[in-house]
């Protein structure tokens, strides 16, 4: 009696565990989880004219957006705008906190983010995508 009484706690432990899965599962697919998808990249460079003293590049992903980004000090006079997801759009400005004279940079465009005077540099930068 005893061994039977086990063998049948086993028997519903089992059947309960293998119901759970699928529920388990669903779950699991219903909630992907979020990817960072990539929106553009740039260069940046210490000269106008995207030719001379290369500062290096950059990719802006989903997490970035609609948020004022900077460069700070660096000194950037030109941004080449490289790639960009269609609908999307990049601002620079010459001030902290996306303020200032600011360009949007067009896409395909080669050295598009010329600085408009060479006493000022690009400082702070935004993407928007609808």
């Amino acid at each position: 009696m005893q061994l039977q009484t086990t063998i049948s706690l086993l028997a519903l432990t089992l059947c309960q565990s293998v119901l759970a899965l699928p529920s388990v599962a669903r779950v699991a697919q219903d909630d992907p989880p979020a990817v960072d998808r990539y929106v553009l990249d740039y260069r940046v460079f210490g000269a106008t004219g995207c030719f001379d003293k290369n500062l290096g590049v950059g990719t802006i992903t989903s997490s970035q957006l609609d948020q004022c980004l900077a460069w700070g000090d660096a000194g950037i006079k030109a941004v080449n705008l490289t790639n960009i997801v269609d609908g999307c759009s990049f601002h620079v400005y010459t001030e902290p906190s996306c303020q200032g004279h600011s360009e949007e940079l067009p896409k395909g465009v080669q050295c598009g983010g010329n600085i408009f005077d060479e006493t000022f540099s690009w400082v702070s930068y935004k993407t928007t995508c609808p």
